[in-house]
C-alpha cells in the first residue's frame, strides 16, 4: 500500500483516513520499502489515523495550545472482585448497600485481575504533571474512588488530558456490551461496575486528549464507510481531540514502562501528542518488543498538547 507512493511522502506526518480491515493495521509498524525492510514507517514519519476527512476541519484552540494551568484527570487500578471490595471500599458503608453492589458486580470484572502497573501509572503522571505545570489541577482516581460516577465528573467540562489505565472489554458483534471496567459505585441503586459505550458517548467532552491505557481499545464493530464502533471513536463523538488507543491485548507494567516515556515527552518536553507518541515508541523500540510498543496509536487531531 505504502511503497508506490513512498517518494511522494515527503513530510514528517501521515494522516491515515483507514476503512474496514485496515483499522485493525499498526501502521507504525510497516516496512517502509522492500529495499530497506530493517526500516519502518516509524523511523520516516509520524503518524495518526482520522475518522474522516471531516474531522481533521474540526479545530479548536486546545489542540494546538498548551496551557500552564490544565485540568488533568486520571484514573487507575480499580478495585474489580468483590471480596476485594468489601475488605478495601465497605469500611463505613451498611450491609445493605453492600448486598446491591454485590448484585451489580457479579459480571465479567468479577474475574478480572488488579492492576498495580496501572496505579503506579497514574502516580507517575500525576508527578510529571505537578513538576512542569504546578499551577495546573491535577485529580487521580485510584482504587474505591475509581467508580462510574467519578469518571463522568472527571470527564465534564474543560479537561486538558483525561488518562484511564484499567481493563477493557470490546465486543465487535454486540458493541453495547463494550466497556471499561471500574469499581462498584458506592451507592445503593445497584449501578454497575463499568463504563460502557453508550456511557461514553452521553458524555459532553471537551478535552484535548484522552490516554486510554487499557487493552484493544481502539477495537470494535467494523462499519464499512463508518469506520470503527469502538471505545476510542466513542471518545472522539463525545468530543475528545484526540485519543491514545490499543490494537491488541497490553501488559500491564510493560504499558506503565511505556506510558513512563510518552508523558515524558508530553508533559516535560510539552511535545504534540502524535509527536509524543512516536517519541516513545523510537525510544521502546531500541529495547523492547514491537508487542509493547506498537500497540497504541493516536486517533484525531495529532497536535493535541497539554
Amino acid at each position: 500500500m505504502l511503497w508506490p507512493i513512498r517518494t511522494q511522502l515527503s513530510g514528517k506526518r501521515i494522516i491515515f483516513v483507514p476503512d474496514d480491515g485496515l483499522h485493525t493495521v499498526p501502521f507504525n509498524i510497516l516496512p517502509w520499502s522492500d529495499e530497506d525492510s530493517e526500516r519502518l514507517l516509524l523511523q520516516h514519519a509520524e503518524v495518526s489515523i482520522a475518522p474522516s476527512a471531516l474531522f481533521l476541519t474540526r479545530l479548536r484552540a486546545n489542540n494546538s495550545q498548551h496551557t500552564n494551568t490544565p485540568r488533568i484527570e486520571l484514573l487507575g487500578d480499580p478495585v474489580f472482585r468483590i471480596s476485594d471490595w468489601h475488605r478495601e471500599c465497605t469500611d463505613t458503608l451498611p450491609a445493605a448497600t453492600s448486598a446491591r453492589v454485590t448484585r451489580a458486580a457479579s459480571d465479567w470484572t468479577e474475574s478480572l485481575p488488579r492492576l498495580p502497573g496501572s496505579r503506579a501509572e497514574v502516580q507517575m503522571v500525576a508527578r510529571l504533571s505537578q513538576q512542569s505545570r504546578p499551577g495546573g489541577h491535577v485529580e487521580t482516581l485510584l482504587g474505591c474512588a475509581a467508580v462510574p460516577t467519578a469518571l463522568r465528573r472527571a470527564a465534564s467540562g474543560q479537561v486538558d488530558l483525561l488518562h484511564i489505565a484499567t481493563h477493557a472489554r470490546v465486543d465487535s458483534q454486540r458493541p453495547r456490551l463494550s466497556a471499561l471496567a471500574l469499581t462498584p459505585e458506592h451507592r445503593e441503586d445497584g449501578t454497575p461496575s463499568t463504563f460502557g459505550l453508550l456511557d461514553i458517548l452521553g458524555l459532553k467532552l471537551s478535552s484535548g486528549l484522552v490516554v486510554l491505557s487499557a487493552c484493544e481499545t481502539s477495537r470494535g464493530r467494523l462499519l464499512p464507510g463508518e469506520g470503527v464502533l469502538g471505545p476510542a471513536q466513542a471518545f472522539l463523538q463525545a468530543g475528545a481531540g484526540a485519543v491514545v488507543a490499543s490494537y491488541w491485548r497490553v501488559d500491564d507494567v510493560a504499558t506503565s514502562r511505556f506510558m513512563q516515556g510518552f508523558y515524558k515527552y508530553l508533559l516535560a518536553e510539552r511535545l504534540p501528542a502524535a509527536t509524543a507518541l512516536r517519541r516513545a515508541q523510537i525510544d521502546a523500540a531500541e529495547t523492547s518488543s514491537s508487542y509493547d510498543w506498537a500497540a497504541f496509536s493516536l486517533y484525531g487531531w495529532p497536535d493535541s498538547s497539554i
